[in-house]
């Protein structure tokens, strides 16, 4: 993760992948994060190198179980996250593809996955598959837009 949040969260990741004492470790450079920062971004999320969180992540909270690709842009106060079903949590998170922006205040939930190369406009909450080279947004947020990708 690049930015001023990987102070705390790039070594908290390597740690807590570590297992055993590392591990404890890596949860104090996790509080760290969430003391300075003011956000819950899991260590144990997989976020890929070149991603960002703009405004230092402020508000954001991403699930333990989450995957983000390379290149994404995630703004603040975006939820990242497992769904709950019938008062039973399903401990699933989203796998979020390369090159992907997500704009403030984005809610996504559950086992889902967002394709390559999309766009998730703000407040929108995505509870549904995302294909690739897509624009999505609203409440339930819905394809709107694809674009072609040409190499």
């Amino acid at each position: 993760m690049k930015g001023k949040m990987g102070i705390f969260w790039n070594p908290a990741h390597r740690l807590i992948c570590g297992g055993g004492i590392k591990h404890t470790f890596g949860k104090m450079f996790e509080n760290l994060n969430f003391i300075f920062f003011s956000n819950a971004v899991s260590a144990e999320a997989d976020i890929g190198e070149k991603t960002e969180f703009k405004h230092h992540g402020l508000g954001c909270v991403v699930h333990g179980k989450a995957k983000i690709g390379n290149d994404c842009i995630i703004f603040q106060h975006v939820t990242i996250g497992s769904k709950w079903s019938k008062a039973i949590c399903e401990d699933e998170a989203p796998v979020i593809g390369d090159n992907v922006m997500i704009g403030t205040g984005a809610v996504i939930l559950g086992n889902i996955t967002v394709g390559d190369n999309s766009i998730i406009g703000a407040n929108s909450v995505v509870l549904k598959d995302v294909p690739a080279n897509s624009i999505v947004y609203g409440i339930p947020a819905e394809p709107k837009r694809r674009t072609v990708v040409e190499n």
